[in-house]
């Protein structure tokens, strides 16, 4: 869930773990004893738990705290905290944001020659910027209920089979699933990004069948697995967690194109960025990587060396050719309308 109202003050409120053994490791971090990082809660926040925060906690004697907090808010609340602290040191982002953050310029350029885990990221998912680096691959499909619902869907269109009413839930543009969506509804119709209409449109004669419209994609999430809605656009690993747990939960690639996204780590200005590298160079590390690409995350792997299971192949992308078969958006072209398409949607739609 998004965090509102809250500082950096009340985040770090609680004090602080004593560091071990720091001076070995530079007089920089050794004064920084305590690193703030968001996630988007759910896998994400479980998998970066277990395979960044803890093991960095182990290794540094530092307190590593996690905070959920969507892309979009994050991007907004660190600009607006220019000249004083961020609301964290190092920062999630999905692809669209991660590229306006930079146009805003809320994130410092990233040494990396100090993390040596860089290397291993494949070529492919190499920044062309120096701001941040990949930490996981996903992609957008549809999830929905096998145990619930008779007609596996195909396409998005199939959203519209009479079947589905009211089982249907829709994230807003406020997250990057929400505008996927509305993007993927838009070029259903003829539409593109530099055309929108066609998909408000789509969205608006889909309304009576939608139970729940949700601005966090962890929320709709947890409708799919109480049985309030039965079919969504969905992120891989959100419907990879369900699927894990006998929900009867499936994901499809629609056939007109799942779409990719890649997940970045950068540091925020004003934060210390000596921890803040450290943190980005565990999450970069194998085992890390490895961590997550299973349960309770089923992020996909953004470096060399890391095997998905078999049962998890075609569902979490294991290799940049599994993103490279999805569709991808223009994101720098979005950015650029992404506002009014949210303020616009919270005028004009409602369940």
């Amino acid at each position: 869930m998004a965090i509102t109202g809250l500082s950096r003050r009340d985040v770090l409120a609680g004090g602080m773990t004593a560091a071990l053994a720091l001076a070995a490791r530079g007089a920089g971090w050794a004064q920084q004893k305590e690193l703030v990082a968001n996630t988007y809660g759910g896998g994400w926040e479980a998998g970066h738990r277990l395979a960044i925060a803890q093991p960095l906690e182990k290794r540094l004697g530092v307190k590593v705290t996690l905070i959920s907090m969507l892309a979009a808010e994050l991007v907004a609340r660190t600009k607006a905290a220019a000249g004083g602290r961020p609301p964290v040191d190092v920062a999630l982002v999905d692809d669209g944001p991660f590229l306006l953050a930079i146009k805003e310029g809320v994130f410092q350029p990233l040494p990396t020659d100090k993390i040596p885990n860089a290397k291993g990221i494949f070529e492919k998912y190499r920044p062309k910027e120096p701001f941040g680096v990949p930490i996981g691959a996903s992609q957008i499909g549809i999830a929905y209920n096998s145990k619930k619902l008779k007609t596996r869907p195909s396409s998005f269109a199939d959203l519209w089979n009479p079947e589905y009413k009211g089982r249907i839930g829709l994230s807003t543009p406020a997250s990057t699933l929400g505008t996927v969506t509305l993007l993927s509804f838009a070029r259903l119709k003829g539409g593109d990004e530099g055309n929108v209409e066609p998909g408000f449109d789509a969205v608006k004669s889909l309304l009576p069948s939608v139970a729940s419209i949700q601005a966090v994609p962890a929320n709709l999430r947890t409708l799919l697995e109480r049985g309030e809605v039965d079919i969504a656009p969905m992120w891989h690993h959100d419907t990879s967690i369900l699927k894990s747990k006998g929900t009867g939960v499936e994901f499809v690639v629609p056939k007109e194109g799942g779409i990719a996204g890649l997940a970045w780590l950068a540091i925020t200005k004003g934060a210390t960025t000596e921890l803040a590298l450290e943190y980005i160079n565990q999450g970069l590390a194998v085992e890390s990587q490895q961590t997550m690409a299973g349960p309770p995350s089923f992020i996909g792997p953004v470096v060399e060396g890391v095997q998905v299971a078999a049962e998890w192949r075609g569902i979490v992308p294991a290799t940049p050719q599994d993103l490279e078969r999805l569709k991808t958006l223009d994101w720098p072209r979005i950015n650029l309308q992404r506002a009014e398409w949210i303020n616009r949607w919270n005028r004009e739609i409602k369940v």
